[in-house]
């Protein structure tokens, strides 16, 4: 650095600092450089303009911060709290002073000692995590050695949820995490894991303990998969094998069975202890028994202990997730690739995790597809419930209108301009209605609410004698019928028949048939007259005198009920 720099650097620390005015700063700087031919400093305190203790405070605080940015490695962490410890290692969040944030260290425990097993083992770890650089894959920062010597690494904090966590919270029924992590979230969880997944095997790793325990979710929606300590990298010792087989050994076993991962998760090859067979298909199992988990909230495999789980995994002993957690809504598209990659044997598996990927992105899409749909559905919806509360409230204005004088000119307009209004909130409400339940046909909402509106619907049609308009009332209200219509669709109905003048021969003749109802005409008598044990429905109604012709009309009959209906014959 010039010693130019260094008087530049001066300035903006005094100024900063409220030693002196910027401006100020500038011209004496100037100064320095074209008159004096003296250093800042100098000039300064030559003209009182600060003193020499404040500059040289100025300056230890710059170095400060520099040797704060750059300490030397014996100097670059500070201890903050311990955060675990395992069979072979310790982690601790630990401060670096470098880049001013809190890391996760893991060096070797005391157990373990300082073995070239226990160095190796921890290195190799590091260096297979290090190797793998994913968004998806818990980043590695450092390597190196403590001042006592001892091997360590660093990477990101674990100061968020692992999935085990949210799953637990989930089974205990918290609401908040039911809100946060539906299914839809915990499917997008569960590809970026496969996401790592696939990026590893690219490069040689098989994870081979793939489970909840292992995989964070952090508070923006990235999820890393972590803890490569029993992984198993192409080029470098298999380490965790190694292990296993000496403690077997020392154990005195003569023919050992070495079994590596986790038994509720592992699969069938890694619990038979065939691990010259495990290889990637052994993390897609893997990544089954993951989505089995987030489907039922419950691991695929459960035992009193661990040989009996062994076993259940060995033949394949997986009760279909649908049939594990019936109270849950699980899609069959899921439970299928849930339990193909849980297939006992690895030819029937997926034969890479980029499969998994693309069959979970395609029900994602899928997902993204019906949330558009339902979306306009409910919009729709709204719109069809403005429109029918509209319809409603005409229909009750019809009935003050006709209280009022029917013959009067102005009444009678207003009585055909609301008729109209009617019709077109009508029309309206169920055009609406119709869409929603296009866009989303398991939409119960907008199928009730279109028969509603056709129950209404066929009540004016048949005060208007509109025989059209009553059957497609009719089948409207039927096709839409969630069963909230039932008890006057479904039964048996009566009817009574009277007219002026009385001796009106009557017949009944079905316009809507379902399969209970007769289409011929049906004679019923002569009125007065009553037919009884009739299938509720939509009728037309015939009634013919000698004398002033025919009456034809048609009639709903609501079942539980008998209807009364008085013909009236106009003219002599």
């Amino acid at each position: 650095m010039s010693a130019y720099d260094d008087d530049i650097d001066l300035a903006i620390g005094l100024s900063t600092r409220g030693y002196a005015p910027l401006r100020e700063l500038l011209v004496a700087l100037q100064r320095a450089w074209t008159e004096d031919r003296r250093s800042l400093a100098a000039v300064l305190v030559s003209n009182g303009v600060v003193k020499q203790t404040d500059i040289d405070r100025v300056v230890a605080n710059e170095r400060a911060g520099v040797d704060a940015f750059l300490p030397s490695p014996n100097r670059r962490y500070t201890h903050e709290k311990k955060l675990g410890e395992g069979g072979m290692g310790v982690v601790m969040q630990v401060r670096d002073r470098a880049f001013g944030r809190s890391v996760a260290m893991k060096h070797l425990s005391a157990a373990s000692g300082s073995t070239d097993e226990a160095i190796g083992g921890l290195l190799t770890e590091a260096r297979i995590a290090g190797m793998l650089e994913h968004p998806n894959i818990l980043p590695i920062y450092d390597v190196g050695s403590l001042p006592g010597g001892e091997p360590y690494y660093t990477m990101r904090l674990l100061d968020t949820l692992s999935l085990s966590d949210i799953l637990g919270m989930l089974r205990d029924g918290n609401p908040e995490a039911a809100r946060e992590y539906p299914l839809l979230r915990l499917m997008r969880i569960f590809l970026q894991v496969a996401y790592a997944l696939d990026y590893a095997h690219g490069r040689g790793v098989i994870h081979r303990d793939v489970k909840p325990d292992n995989v964070r979710v952090g508070h923006y929606g990235e999820a890393q998969l972590c803890d490569w300590g029993l992984a198993r990298a192409d080029g470098l010792p298999d380490l965790p094998l190694r292990k296993a087989l000496q403690d077997a050994l020392a154990r005195g076993e003569k023919n050992p069975c070495i079994v590596i991962g986790t038994p509720n998760y592992m699969s069938t090859e890694q619990a038979a202890g065939k691990n010259e067979e495990v290889g990637p298909a052994s993390d897609v199992y893997g990544l089954g028994a993951l989505l089995y988990e987030l489907l039922t909230l419950a691991p695929p495999v459960q035992g009193a202990d661990t040989l009996v789980i062994l076993q259940k995994v060995d033949v394949g002993d997986v009760t279909p997730p649908r049939e594990r957690a019936p109270e849950r809504r699980i899609p069959v598209e899921l439970e299928t690739l849930c339990m193909t990659c849980m297939s006992p044997k690895r030819e029937d598996r997926p034969p890479d995790v980029r499969v998994v990927c693309r069959a979970v992105e395609a029900w994602l899409d899928g997902m993204r597809d019906r949330e558009r749909q339902a979306e306009r559905a409910f919009r729709e919806t709204e719109r069809g419930q403005r429109y029918s509360d509209a319809f409603h409230r005409l229909r009750e204005a019809r009935r003050t209108t006709h209280a009022a004088d029917p013959l009067a000119p102005s009444t009678r307009d207003a009585a055909r301009e609301l008729e109209r209004e009617i019709a077109a909130a009508f029309f309206q409400a169920h055009d609406a209605f119709t869409r929603a339940a296009g866009f989303a046909p398991n939409d119960l909402v907008a199928r009730a609410k279109l028969a509603e509106l056709a129950a209404s619907h066929l009540e004016d049609c048949e005060a208007r004698e509109d025989e059209l308009g009553c059957q497609m009332a009719w089948y409207l209200l039927r096709r839409n019928n969630d069963g909230a219509f039932d008890h006057l669709l479904q039964g048996q109905t009566g009817l009574s028949v009277s007219s002026d003048p009385a001796g009106a021969a009557v017949w009944l003749r079905a316009l809507a048939h379902d399969g209970r109802m007769e289409t011929t005409a049906r004679a019923v008598g002569t009125t007065p007259c009553t037919l009884e044990e009739l299938p509720a429905g939509l009728y037309q109604l015939v009634a013919e005198h000698v004398a002033h012709g025919n009456v034809t009309r048609p009639i709903f009959l609501a079942a539980g009920s008998v209807r009364s209906i008085r013909v009236l014959f106009g003219g002599p």
